[in-house]
């Protein structure tokens, strides 16, 4: 409930499922002597999942649990685009998002924007099943919001020269901090939530 609901996205019938694939998966656990030894036993977990499974399918219904992830990805998959699709695809229906205005946005978001005003005005950009947005005038450049992603912004100089690079050390090492330094003042900056 606190983690499924707002978080995952309904494409494989979790709510009529959900429970059940957790009870087996319990079960599993407890029969291969895989919980840990300080768990809570699993009739314990059973009885709370039992509590809380004629709830399960209307909280995942409920809109107003979403974070910004499920919203978007479930729109998307409405839009005929599914999660495992290519990047390129995901990034198309990104951009197309972010072309459009307050009102077309509130129609996924909802009250998101309401908590999050600067939804309304900033660039969504989706990577590896995870959903940011950047604020109004950044480039959709997701190195700012995750820096282990290679710069695709145009941001970091691929010729550095051999003087540039004796005094300053490795260019791949320099480009690494400045990434580092890029994506915490994208951070503190720019990056309005993910």
């Amino acid at each position: 409930m606190t983690h499924v609901v707002p978080r995952q996205v309904d494409a494989w019938d979790l709510a009529g499922q959900g429970v059940e694939t957790i009870r087996d998966y319990l079960r599993f656990l407890d029969a291969t002597d895989r919980l840990h030894p300080a768990s809570t036993r699993v009739p314990t977990l059973l009885k709370e999942l039992d509590r809380l499974a004629p709830r399960y399918p209307t909280a995942m219904a409920d809109t107003g649990r979403w974070r910004l992830a499920k919203r978007v990805f479930t729109a998307m998959l409405a839009d005929g685009i599914t999660l495992d699709t290519e990047p390129a695809v995901l990034d198309a229906w990104a951009e197309r998002f972010s072309a459009r205005d307050a009102e077309g946005r509130r129609e996924v978001l909802g009250e998101l924007m309401d908590q999050h005003p600067e939804y309304a005005t900033g660039r969504v950009v989706i990577h590896d099943g995870q959903v940011a947005v950047l604020r109004a005038g950044l480039p959709a450049a997701k190195h700012l919001v995750w820096p282990d992603l290679a710069c695709d912004c145009g941001c970091e100089q691929s010729d550095v020269s051999a003087d540039r690079a004796a005094r300053r050390g490795c260019p791949r090492k320099q480009r690494g901090r400045r990434r580092r330094r890029v994506a915490a003042a994208a951070r503190r900056a720019g990056r309005v939530g993910r």
